[in-house]
């Protein structure tokens, strides 16, 4: 069976003894869930989402939004090296000890991301996304802001040093 989330929340972590982006999605204390992005999938993901706002005329307005207009969304970039090469993926002062934990624990049994989807609403105001391993779903349903700004996550988040770009 698989488990539904509806998203609120996204962060993004390069994660370096994995090679991967993990990326923390939640709704709540009580929907939390976490999925592994391999390099592979996140240039398919930019690519794609790139095309996509492409196609709507709407990648130049992503790309210059206000990135002030939304504060749920994070990127692990600005973590001191250090932190960024331990098991713990969430800065420890912005969680209590016991949400630490059940997130050390979650990131321990992530799954690996297997498709991404977005389209957007018959009004043209809001982006459905949607994202899926094996056994769970994540969707939500964005706003113009909200979608531009998890675009800007992932295309900011890109461990560019990391996997050669730069």
């Amino acid at each position: 069976m698989m488990k539904k989330i509806t998203a609120q929340t996204f962060s993004l972590v390069y994660q370096p003894v994995e090679d991967r982006m993990l990326l923390l999605i939640n709704k709540d204390t009580a929907d939390l869930s976490a999925f592994w992005i391999t390099r592979r999938l996140y240039f398919s993901i930019i690519f794609e989402f790139d095309g996509y706002l492409d196609r709507l005329k709407m990648k130049e307005a992503a790309s210059m939004e206000n990135e002030n207009t939304i504060n749920v969304l994070s990127s692990g970039q600005n973590l001191p090296e250090a932190k960024k090469r331990e098991k713990t993926v969430i800065p420890s002062d912005q969680t209590s000890p016991s949400m630490q934990t059940k997130l050390n624990a979650m990131v321990e049994k992530a799954p690996l991301l297997k498709s991404v989807s977005i389209s957007m609403s018959v009004d043209k105001q809001h982006f459905n996304l949607q994202l899926k391993s094996e056994d769970i779903m994540v969707s939500s349903k964005m706003g113009r802001n909200d979608f531009y700004a998890f675009y800007r996550l992932m295309k900011k988040s890109m461990p560019l040093k990391e996997w050669g770009i730069i």
